[in-house]
C-alpha cells in the first residue's frame, strides 16, 4: 500500500484517499447478518484458593459453565477444569498456556471474557440456530491478542479453528474481531511476554469510563515500538492462517473509543481540552500502521476498522483506510446518540458511511446499549435535560419498545447501504434490566426468518465495492 502519508499535529491529512482507482482484488464479500458470540455471565470464587487447588468454589449457580470441562480466567492465570459440582468447578490445571499459577482472595472474579468462546458463550445453541436461519451468514468470535499468542511467536487457533470448521460443515462464515479493549481492570488484552519486555514499557495502558473515576481497563500500547512490532507480527500470523480459507470472510479491529485518560499515563496521552474524550497520537498512528500491515496481509479478506470516538482523530484516520480499501464499522448503532451523527468538520461515523457507501464494506454492529433502547438510559448523561455522554442532544425521541426491525431501519436506509450487520447474540428475557418487549435474541431470530431477510445476504447492500476489482461471492 503506497502514497500514505502521516500527520499528527491535527490539522492535516493521514493519508490520500486515491477513491476513484480500484486496487483491491478478490475479496471475499458474503454480506448480510452475522452472530457476534458473547460469554456467558462471569462468576466469582465463593472462598480462597491457593495457587495449587485443584477445585474452585463458585458464588452461586455452576449452571452456566460446561459439565465436560472448559476454560476460565482468574486475574491473569488461565485455568482449565474437567468437570463440576452445583458449586464448584473440578479437575482443575492450574497456571495453563504458560499463565502463573498464584492464590486467589474470595471474591475474585472467575471470567470467561472472550476467551475460550466455544465452550463458555452457549455455543451449541448458537450454532443450530445459524444453522437453522438461512437468515444469518455465520458468526463473529472475539478474542485478545494474548489469548491467541500464548508465548512469543506461538500462536493457538485451535479453537477458533474449531469454530470455523463448524460454520464451514454448514455452509456459513466465520469472522474475527481482535479485541484491542478491555472492560474489566483485571483483564489484560496484551500477551505475559510483551507486558515483561523491557522495552515494552509494560505493553499497555490503563483508562477509565466516561463516568467512572476508577481504571476501567487496557488498551495496548500501540505508541511504543517494541509492543506495535509485536502485535503487527500477531496479525500478520493470523491472516497468514485464516487468509485463504474459503469461509473466513473478515478481520476486525475493535473500536476506537479511549475513555478517559488516568493521572498516571506516560507522556504523549493527551485530554482534550474541554472534552471527556482522550487520545493518544502515538496510539492511532500504531492502530493506523497495525491494520494497514494486517489488509496487506489479507489480500482475499476483508480488514473492517470499527469506529466511533474522537471524532477529530477518525475524522484523519478513514481516508488512508479506504484508500486501502478497508472497510469501515462501529461497535454501536444507537439512532440517538447525536455522536455518531453529528455533521460538519468532525463528523460522527455514520455521516462518513454516507461518504463511503458503495466505495468500501460498510460494517455496523448491534450490541448491548441497543438492547437496552427502549429508555436510552445507557448514553443518556442527563435524562432530564438529554444530553448524551458526547455532550449533544439527541438527535429523535424515546423509542418505546423497539423490535429489532425498527433499530435495524435506519441502517439499511439509502443513506447508509450497510453490507454487514453484526448482532450480539445475547440472551435477554422481556422486562430483563432495562429490556422491555421481546427478548432480544428471539426478535432477532424472527427478524432473520420473514422476508426479505430470510435469504443469504438478508436485505443488506450486496454491491460490489469500487475499490474492489472483484470480490469473492461463491
Amino acid at each position: 500500500m503506497a502514497n500514505v502519508y502521516f500527520n499528527f499535529s491535527g490539522g492535516g491529512t493521514w493519508g490520500e484517499p486515491a477513491l476513484d482507482v480500484p486496487t483491491i482484488t478478490g475479496k471475499k464479500f458474503h454480506t448480510g447478518y452475522y452472530f457476534a458470540l458473547v460469554p456467558v455471565n462471569t462468576k466469582k470464587l465463593s472462598a480462597a484458593i491457593s495457587n495449587t487447588a485443584a477445585t474452585l468454589p463458585i458464588s452461586g449457580s455452576t449452571a452456566t459453565y460446561s459439565s465436560t470441562g472448559g476454560v476460565v480466567w482468574i486475574d491473569n492465570e488461565r485455568i482449565t477444569y474437567t468437570g463440576k459440582t452445583s458449586t464448584s468447578l473440578t479437575g482443575c490445571t492450574r497456571g495453563t498456556n504458560a499463565t502463573a499459577a498464584v492464590s486467589h482472595v474470595i471474591n475474585s472474579y472467575v471470567k470467561f471474557y472472550r476467551f475460550d468462546q466455544k465452550v463458555n458463550s452457549n455455543y451449541a445453541t448458537a450454532l443450530s440456530e445459524v444453522g437453522s436461519h438461512v437468515g444469518i451468514r455465520g458468526v463473529l468470535a472475539r478474542y485478545p491478542w494474548r489469548a491467541i499468542e500464548t508465548a512469543q511467536g506461538v500462536y493457538d487457533f485451535t479453537e477458533l479453528d474449531s469454530i470455523l470448521a463448524d460454520m464451514t460443515a454448514i455452509g456459513k462464515r466465520l469472522c474475527f474481531m481482535v479485541e484491542l479493549r478491555s472492560t474489566a481492570s483485571e483483564e489484560y488484552m496484551v500477551p505475559d511476554y510483551v507486558i515483561n519486555n523491557a522495552s515494552s514499557d509494560t505493553g499497555q495502558f490503563q483508562f477509565k469510563g466516561v463516568n467512572n473515576p476508577l481504571a476501567d481497563g487496557w488498551y495496548p500500547r500501540l505508541w511504543n515500538t517494541y509492543t506495535k512490532n509485536r502485535f503487527i507480527a500477531f496479525l500478520e500470523a493470523c491472516a497468514a492462517h485464516f487468509d485463504t480459507h474459503d469461509n473466513f470472510e473478515m478481520f476486525q479491529l475493535s473500536e476506537t473509543a479511549l475513555g478517559n485518560a488516568l493521572s498516571t499515563q506516560p507522556a504523549g496521552f493527551n485530554t482534550v481540552p474541554g472534552d471527556y474524550r482522550s487520545t493518544t497520537t502515538g496510539y492511532f498512528a500504531g492502530l493506523l500502521e497495525s491494520t494497514l500491515a494486517l489488509n496487506t496481509a489479507a489480500p482475499n479478506t476483508i480488514t473492517c476498522q470499527l469506529l466511533n470516538y474522537d471524532r477529530s482523530v477518525i475524522k484523519d484516520l478513514i481516508p488512508p483506510l479506504v484508500a486501502a480499501g478497508v472497510a469501515l464499522g462501529c461497535p454501536n448503532s444507537l439512532e440517538d446518540e447525536a455522536g455518531l451523527h453529528t455533521t460538519g468538520a468532525t463528523p460522527g461515523i455514520f455521516e462518513h458511511f454516507k461518504t463511503y457507501k458503495n466505495v468500501v464494506p460498510i460494517c455496523p454492529a448491534i450490541q448491548l446499549p441497543e438492547m437496552f433502547y427502549s429508555n436510552l438510559t445507557w448514553f443518556l448523561g442527563n435524562p432530564t435535560t438529554g444530553i448524551d455522554n458526547q455532550g449533544n442532544p439527541p438527535s429523535g425521541g424515546v423509542v418505546p419498545n423497539p423490535t429489532f426491525a425498527t433499530i435495524t431501519g435506519f441502517l439499511k436506509d439509502p443513506l447508509y447501504q450497510s453490507n454487514y450487520i453484526f448482532v450480539t447474540r445475547a440472551e435477554f428475557a422481556a422486562g430483563t434490566s432495562n429490556v422491555t418487549g421481546n427478548a432480544f435474541k428471539d426478535d432477532f431470530l424472527t427478524f432473520v426468518s420473514t422476508a426479505p431477510q430470510n435469504v443469504a445476504g438478508g436485505d443488506l447492500n450486496a454491491t460490489q465495492p469500487s475499490k474492489y476489482d472483484s470480490v469473492i461471492t461463491v
